[in-house]
């Protein structure tokens, strides 16, 4: 099992998948970080040794930036986050999420490990 945090812009139905899917996962609202920049939210992530799931892709950039959290980026509406979730967690069962990496989910494509910029 993992580790979630689960930004303010993510549907609440992912934390509660990921939850019943034997997973560990909090949002920034359970953690009074709605407010939080990403820049905390990834710090904070980090921190707790966890993923931070965004939809956001400034977060997303941020987080390459910094190159310090893992990151799984769901890139699609909030309509279809929860599908592709389920994708990121198939693909997380089976390749490592390297620290300082963002793992960018579109809704049809395959997964893919972004690398920070120079």
């Amino acid at each position: 099992a993992a580790r979630f945090f689960v930004d303010h812009c993510v549907p609440l139905a992912v934390a509660s998948w990921l939850r019943g899917h034997e997973h560990e996962a909090w949002t920034a609202h359970q953690a009074h970080l709605e407010d939080a920049s990403d820049e905390y939210l990834i710090a904070y992530a980090q921190d707790r040794r966890a993923m931070l799931v965004t939809t956001n892709r400034d977060c997303a950039a941020t987080a390459l930036r910094m190159r310090s959290a893992q990151v799984v980026w769901l890139q699609v509406r909030e309509v279809d986050a929860q599908a592709t979730m389920m994708r990121a967690v198939e693909w997380l069962q089976s390749n490592r999420l390297p620290l300082g990496r963002v793992l960018r989910v579109p809704k049809h494509a395959a997964p893919t490990l972004l690398k920070p910029r120079r």
